[in-house]
């Protein structure tokens, strides 16, 4: 677990999944409702990359490829793909933190993996974060991200 503080903020990340645990100000006055890593997408602050909320049936088309996700126990692929992946400190202070993982997942359908680098950054001036994402596959595919609650 990482901690910043600009004096004013304190915030937690950690290096699974880059999450947001808590966000908090020096009064106490709660800025997120506190998390817990080991359930992302109930509280805190999750970052959900290369795809946010539900794919329905786990699957998807995009210029004539079927690409199929890894499925939930209710048959859809939900949340991305990096909720648990370990990411890694690349530079950091006080205030801020660079994390950064390499998403190597095969989608099936797909002769190569998918190798999309992702750069997920902290920098503590009220709260931001910036996100970097570079895509080394040879194919082009559908990506999105977003962190929740946004």
């Amino acid at each position: 677990m990482i901690a910043l503080s600009d004096g004013n903020l304190v915030v937690e990340v950690h290096e699974a999944g880059a999450y947001v645990a808590v966000v908090y100000d020096i009064t106490g006055v709660e800025w997120i409702t506190k998390g817990d890593p080991s359930r992302p997408t109930k509280a805190g602050m999750a970052f959900l990359a290369p795809y946010a909320n539900r794919v329905r049936g786990a699957s998807y088309e995009f210029e004539g490829v079927r690409y199929e996700l890894p499925k939930n126990s209710e048959g859809h692929a939900i949340h991305g793909l990096l909720l648990t992946e370990p990411f890694e400190v690349e530079d950091m202070d006080e205030r801020r933190v660079v994390l950064r993982t390499t998403l190597r997942h095969r989608l099936q359908q797909r002769k190569r993996p998918l190798h999309a680098p992702q750069r997920q950054g902290f920098r503590l001036t009220g709260l931001s974060s910036r996100v970097r994402v570079f895509t080394l596959a040879e194919n082009k595919s559908r990506a999105m991200r977003k962190t929740y609650p946004s």
